[in-house]
């Protein structure tokens, strides 16, 4: 039987005597006496037993539900923690949205060494690196974005950065000239109905990265791209000697502007 269903044999014994059997003298003791008998032959009583089962499983309910809070509180902090330990926090110029993951390896005056994990682009083929081709490569991706694909669904692309990526001819004209969209891990991208239009894959790649604000144009870019060049030389790296890419993290109309010239070690 459950220890709360047992009753002391001794109080109901008690109480079952006569009052003249109870210790002392007095009537006023024995009323005493009587009305304690009658307190124990209620705490004993089947009432008083079932209250105390029932305080009993909801002290324990409550204990459990408590011991399940703080075991879910726990179980959340630690994963916040790991995830802050593994996860990466993306830098104010992504302006809160997804862009590409990258660990730095040196900073110095004229220019930033990272390292990017692999990643996903939507990406156009476009003629030059004119403003009027880029535009075009620009409204390309965007329409794909909002169903001209073969499942004419809207693919999410609320991220940064945009890319204009030049591989120079040995003459140091535009060869090859792509405009890409960074694309999160988990964005479905359908095929797109446009032939210039694909899926772009991306291994991890250590990028030299020049800094520069204003409005991006193709001057600026290409000013950019010949003063990263020198440094690098400079500093003894190694790189791609004719390829790079001008990054954007803000619409043409902004205020302010983060560009960047990446370049390509080998």
């Amino acid at each position: 039987m459950p220890p709360a269903l047992r009753t002391p044999a001794t109080a109901s014994t008690q109480c079952a005597l006569p009052l003249s059997v109870h210790r002392g003298g007095e009537v006023e003791e024995e009323e005493e006496e009587e009305e304690g008998c009658k307190e124990r032959l209620q705490v004993h009583s089947p009432k008083a037993r079932r209250m105390r089962i029932v305080s009993g499983f909801t002290r324990k309910h409550d204990s459990m539900r408590c011991f399940c809070s703080s075991t879910m509180l726990f179980a959340f902090l630690s994963w916040a923690a790991l995830r802050e330990a593994q996860g990466w926090t993306a830098p104010g110029f992504c302006h809160g949205l997804d862009c590409p993951q990258f660990s730095t390896v040196q900073v110095n005056q004229d220019f930033e060494e990272r390292v990017y994990s692999a990643t996903r682009w939507i990406t156009a083929k476009v003629p030059s690196a004119e403003a009027g081709a880029v535009k075009a490569g620009m409204y390309k991706l965007y329409n794909y974005g909002k169903g001209e694909n073969e499942a004419g669904s809207d693919v999410p692309m609320n991220t940064w950065p945009a890319l204009v990526t030049v591989t120079e001819g040995e003459d140091g004209s535009d060869g090859e000239v792509s405009v890409s969209w960074f694309v999160s891990a988990d964005t479905e991208l359908p095929k797109a109905t446009d032939p210039s239009v694909s899926e772009e894959l991306r291994p991890a790649a250590t990028v030299y990265v020049r800094t520069f604000g204003g409005s991006p144009s193709r001057a600026h870019g290409q000013e950019n791209v010949k003063q990263l060049r020198e440094a690098l030389v400079h500093a003894g790296k190694s790189f791609e000697p004719h390829r790079y890419s001008g990054v954007i993290y803000e619409a043409p109309w902004s205020f302010v502007h983060h560009n960047e010239i990446w370049i390509y070690a080998v």
